[in-house]
């Protein structure tokens, strides 16, 4: 078959299935890391449109917000997401000579992303396409342009992939005849380079955007944040509480900060904040006398690839052996040595950032994402190149598919059943928002802990009026700009303005939010003024507070 008609089969196929499939399942976001950012963007979170939407690129945000100014009823950021798993869905079936397989291997890999969505995992599956195509001998525009989408959706994601894109061009100019490698390698230094330099503008104009004072501040606290909450144990054990002096805090400020409602302390700037979190990083190495060496992370390594992120480290395991076979069959010693040197680079990326002391979910299906499906070009060329019937080719090529499936068989059942459990706990959170949609010139402070495990479902209609009482917008001119409209300098003072309710867990224990505020206004009248109850006997009170000081 042509390839223009093979192309037109996978995209008609694969947007039947995308679009059933967004229908019938209601897709989610896996955190609520990406429902703030489509609130920033939308203009739910400050009233108005903003492209600072602090881990996605500016260049992307901004387009984004603008979108959502021209026409805001559409979602634009959910289309902006299920558009770039569409294309790398596409990019990736076309180039198998059976469409029809083709297709079905998009669909194992890409859908499950589709429906459980996340802007790193977004962004690893744009680099990893980009990477397939590479292996592939793509000329470098499509190419090109997923890996810029990647660093723009997720910058440290574009930046973690370039080991895995050079070892794709590597294998490509081996590939070709002993004559015509030189040529390659010009092509895509050029090419490398264009994609250099536009990051590089791109990172400029992120710079830019972010460079006034007030968001230069936010930064360092914001880094200072995801050090103290990220890399140590400050959430998870009170020792640290009982001399907080000790470690840069009032005894006030480390209620604040442990409650994680951050929004409620102004006084801690992005300084104060790198100062706790500093002190908190070196007591917590005195304490545990754990310090992370060389041989510590190399043996968690081998722990995290050998019991972790099920199906994806089979997968990997399969597909390596799968080249390391074929490669020897064949006698490409070549492509064996590229396919260890990319092992042990990959060995180097994973142990760096185990030593790093932090290493979630999201990462390291990420780093999975982009080498599997780079193995998997490999192991197409491998195939096609090798010197065996066509009869053999089609055979090892539906077998490898059919592996595939069955392997990602696991990935669609642990997809469809985390689906499922966001939808009971969305049913929950619509009811919540339903009724803080009752009063819509009130404005619903939450507690952070008490809303966590809500994330939201895509394509869905926003809360304008919640907000939570920290998170990493805490601090940020965003959120001062929310309490400005209100007439107040932070939280708190909303908390007491009159016009504002706070949202918490029935069983919530909110005695130290009445001493903190005490502590700032003087004495306080708690009015439960109404209770929300939700499924399994869960609930929430709505309290009403004022002060009884002149």
């Amino acid at each position: 078959m042509k390839a223009t008609g093979r192309k037109w089969l996978c995209i008609g196929a694969l947007f039947i299935v995308t679009v059933v499939l967004i229908i019938l399942s209601t897709p989610v976001f896996y955190l609520n890391d990406d429902v703030t950012m489509r609130s920033i963007l939308s203009g739910a979170y400050t009233g108005t449109p903003d492209g600072h939407a602090v881990y996605m690129q500016y260049p992307l945000s901004g387009v984004l917000a603008i979108l959502y100014r021209v026409v805001g009823f559409i979602p634009w950021m959910e289309l902006f997401f299920a558009g770039s798993v569409f294309a790398c869905m596409v990019f990736f079936a076309e180039s198998f000579e059976s469409w029809v397989r083709g297709v079905l291997a998009a669909i194992a890999i890409y859908i499950p992303f589709l429906l459980y969505t996340h802007y790193t995992l977004i962004a690893a599956l744009l680099a990893a396409t980009a990477c397939f195509l590479l292996a592939k001998g793509d000329k470098g525009i499509r190419s090109g342009v997923l890996l810029l989408l990647a660093f723009l959706v997720r910058g440290q994601i574009g930046l973690l992939s370039i080991p895995f894109v050079l070892c794709a061009m590597v294998f490509r100019v081996f590939l070709m005849p002993a004559s015509e490698r030189k040529r390659e390698c010009i092509r895509k230094g050029k090419w490398l380079t264009v994609l250099t330099i536009c990051m590089l503008v791109c990172s400029i104009i992120h710079t830019v955007c972010y460079s006034s004072a007030e968001w230069k501040d936010y930064n360092a606290y914001n880094d200072a944040r995801t050090q103290l909450y990220d890399y140590t144990d400050f959430l998870s054990t009170t020792v640290y509480e009982e001399d907080s002096t000790v470690y840069g805090m009032t005894a006030m400020e480390y209620d604040v900060l442990y409650s994680y409602n951050n929004m409620l302390e102004p006084s801690i700037d992005g300084e104060r904040m790198q100062d706790i979190a500093n002190r908190i990083t070196e007591a917590m190495a005195d304490r545990t006398k754990e310090v992370s060496t060389l041989k510590d992370s190399v043996y968690k390594y081998y722990l995290h690839i050998r019991y972790n992120d099920s199906p994806y480290n089979y997968i990997w395991v399969v597909t390596v052996c799968l080249i390391a076979l074929c490669c020897v069959w064949c006698k490409k010693w070549l492509n064996l040595g590229i396919l260890g040197v990319l092992e042990i680079g990959r060995s180097f990326v994973w142990v760096y950032l185990i030593w790093k002391g932090r290493f979630p979910e999201r990462i390291s299906v990420s780093l999975y994402l982009i080498e599997i499906l780079l193995l998997l070009g490999m192991l197409q060329m491998i195939i096609s190149e090798a010197k065996l019937s066509i009869t053999t080719k089609k055979v090892a090529g539906c077998v490898c598919i059919g592996l595939l499936m069955v392997a990602s068989f696991f990935e669609w059942k642990d997809t469809f059943k985390e689906l499922e459990k966001r939808h009971q706990i969305q049913e929950e959170w619509d009811d919540l928002k339903d009724y803080c949609a009752q009063s819509s010139e009130t404005v619903y402070l939450m507690d952070v802990f008490s809303v966590v495990e809500y994330a939201e479902t895509q394509y869905n209609r926003y809360a304008e009026n919640m907000m939570l009482l920290g998170g990493w917008l805490s601090a940020s001119p965003l959120s001062r700009e929310v309490f400005r409209q209100m007439d107040v300098e932070d939280a708190a003072e909303a908390l007491l303005s009159g016009k504002v309710r706070l949202l918490a867990d029935k069983e919530k224990d909110l005695e130290w939010l009445d001493s903190y505020l005490e502590s700032r206004f003087g004495a306080c009248e708690w009015i439960a003024c109404d209770e929300v109850l939700l499924q399994n006997g869960k609930g929430f009170k709505v309290y009403e507070i004022r002060s009884l000081t002149p």
